[in-house]
């Protein structure tokens, strides 16, 4: 399809993200794992043979840890999860800029339409979430993300005529 629209140039680009974005999640995962261990077993991470001796045994859990769990489950569960942050991040973005009074309405948008995304797809998968109907799911979602914009309002409108600060 990236072809066919992208032509063979945009197309071939476009698999190339495909494999890369899951390639450097990964390497961001296993050295975040990594730089915990080091700073809960305080081993400093500046000489190289440090960073193979925490980085050796967590790529060797991994991989048995692959050949055990589904790859794609897991890879769903990761997808769903990084969602599901965005969601947050914009809702958190929204939120802030509603308070200030300032073009909220432009992260609202997105957050409104992930949030019924990710909302839609846990209700609907039989695998991950409850596994609804489609349409119910569509339903649930596009009903739970109207709600966190009212809750945002509602919210932010109640904080206004509180004065939370001890006198």
């Amino acid at each position: 399809m990236a072809t066919i629209i992208l032509g063979s140039i945009g197309g071939t680009i476009a698999v190339i993200g495909i494999i890369v974005l899951p390639i450097t999640s990964g390497d961001t995962s296993f050295r975040a794992a990594r730089m915990i261990v080091a700073e809960y077993i305080k081993r400093p991470q500046k000489e190289l043979k440090n960073r193979f001796m925490i980085a050796i045994p967590i790529f060797a859990v991994s991989f048995l840890l692959l050949t055990v769990v589904d790859f794609d489950m897991l890879w769903r569960y990761f997808s769903w999860a990084n969602q599901v942050t965005a969601a947050i991040a914009l809702w958190t973005g929204t939120a802030y800029l509603y308070r200030q009074g300032n073009y909220y309405w432009i992260p609202l948008v997105p957050a409104v339409f992930i949030t019924s995304v990710v909302i839609t797809y846990i209700f609907y998968d039989s695998d991950l979430g409850f596994g609804l109907g489609m349409t119910l799911s569509k339903w649930i979602g596009i009903g739970f993300a109207l709600f966190c914009a009212i809750l945002l309002h509602l919210g932010s409108d109640i904080k206004k005529h509180i004065n939370f600060s001890s006198k």
